[in-house]
């Protein structure tokens, strides 16, 4: 038998379900069904990547992969919810999510029951054919009914459950719905793993716990058919990486991460740059660098800022890594020219405070040849673009085809731009990159990084 997989490949928490001084415990239930029939359900505790469960504004959250047995010809759908249940006391949590998980899947079946008599009503297909003859009809009455019933049935369903708990004294109660959706594979489909990223989901807003929950989520979904024939390796999807004009914040927020030195003994990457929402001021970001220039040494650099804002703007375009080194403790930026011999004539030395100054004219007598050596004129040395130039806007725009309008975070006290780019496929954007870039300074050369989205490995 074949099966339908369902990944949750990047959680983002772009403000949580509690008030500041508190975080979140978030649980997420993906209830499976084949058909008309509930399979199963799946409660997951949601942790960020540093493996803890208490969820902060900016956290990433570690990815989740869900699968269900099915038959190719099935239609498979996956509703889900998650729930912060970080208000009710911690060792209640496991019961209340346990119960959340029981109340969830026994109400759902009624909800694809209702939507199948819709279907019926409506196009005369008998009940007992509705999931074979009216698939077309029945998948999107199941999106609709679903959909339509979350905030009138589920959520109020959950918020008893949730009451039936012991809360913490002294803490709002911001227990309650952070997201749900649905995501539905019909027969035969996706012919292949599909990557997208959902728009912006956004929770209601609790009294006592400030901004509404807003969670941005990228999932990948595949069909897996069992006993599938072997035709072939086929041709790679058309990739391309182009510069991000006017995106989202959401985009922005993330860690992100170089691809670790193969030969490295440390097993970390060389630059990790953390950017979430800033806490300063709404609608800003905040970034934190480190590079680690040459490990041996312990040579790193750490820089980021506060309040910080895209904008679109003229950069060089990426043409392949560069690296940062440690400078040598003699590298000079000025270089002097040729030593050269100095010939002149040498006046009568001046006198002390007190007495008479010499004649406004000396005498032939008073004058006397020198010879001095001096070097010429100090000269810059070194070749390539000043990096500073990637700071100012041409006053026409982008006048060369060296260049990419891409939107750009700088932060010019430390020598430092970041850039945001898109992977996309078939035309299709399916990830992101940062680019890094960082100007020369008294340590360390300059460094050029495409930077990906950190992953657990």
């Amino acid at each position: 038998m074949g099966r339908c997989v369902l990944e949750f490949e990047r959680i983002q928490i772009l403000f949580k379900k509690s008030d500041n001084a508190h975080q979140d415990n978030d649980f997420l239930f993906v209830n499976w069904f084949v058909g008309p029939n509930h399979v199963h359900t799946d409660p997951i505790k949601l942790q960020n990547l540093a493996g803890n469960p208490s969820l902060d504004a900016g956290d990433m959250l570690q990815p989740v992969k869900v699968e269900v047995p099915c038959a190719d010809g099935d239609l498979v759908t996956a509703s889900f919810l998650i729930v912060n249940l970080g208000s009710t006391d911690t060792s209640d949590q496991v019961g209340a999510a346990a119960e959340i998980g029981k109340q969830v899947s026994e109400k759902l079946p009624e909800l694809y029951l209702k939507a199948a008599e819709e279907v019926v009503r409506n196009s005369g297909i008998p009940l007992s054919q509705v999931f074979a003859d009216g698939i077309d009809k029945v998948a999107p009455a199941i999106v609709d009914t679903v959909g339509a019933a979350w905030d009138d049935v589920i959520v109020p369903l959950v918020d008893d459950v949730i009451d039936l708990f012991r809360k913490i004294l002294g803490v709002p109660n911001c227990n309650g719905d952070v997201l749900h959706d649905i995501v539905v594979f019909k027969p035969s489909e996706p012919v292949a793993p599909e990557l997208w990223t959902a728009p912006t989901y956004t929770a209601s807003a609790k009294s006592g716990c400030g901004t509404p929950a807003t969670t941005s989520v990228t999932y990948a979904r595949e069909r897996v058919i069992d006993g599938l024939p072997d035709f072939g390796t086929p041709p790679p999807p058309a990739t391309e990486i182009v510069p991000v004009r006017g995106g989202s914040m959401a985009d922005w927020i993330a860690v992100w991460v170089s691809d670790p030195d193969p030969k490295s003994t440390t097993g970390g990457p060389d630059i990790v740059v953390s950017i979430e929402a800033s806490r300063a001021a709404s609608g800003s970001l905040a970034a934190n660098i480190t590079e680690h220039v040459d490990w041996r040494f312990n040579a790193e650099f750490d820089g980021g800022g506060d309040v910080l804002f895209p904008h679109t703007r003229p950069v060089f375009k990426f043409l392949g890594t560069i690296p940062a080194s440690v400078r040598p403790f003699y590298n000079p930026t000025l270089t002097p020219g040729e030593l050269t011999l100095r010939t002149g004539t040498v006046g009568p030395v001046p006198r002390g405070a007190g007495v008479p100054a010499a004649t406004p004219h000396a005498s032939l007598s008073q004058l006397s040849q020198a010879l001095g050596l001096t070097w010429q004129r100090s000269s810059l040395s070194g070749g390539g673009v000043p990096l500073k130039s990637l700071f100012t806007d041409p006053a026409g725009g982008v006048a060369t085809d060296l260049m990419d309008a891409v939107d750009t975070i700088t932060i010019p006290s430390q020598g430092v731009m970041l850039c945001l780019y898109e992977i996309r496929q078939n035309g299709r954007t399916v990830a992101h990159l940062l680019r890094y870039i960082r100007q020369e300074n008294t340590l360390y050369t300059r460094a050029d990084w495409l930077l990906s989205l950190w992953e657990l490995g």
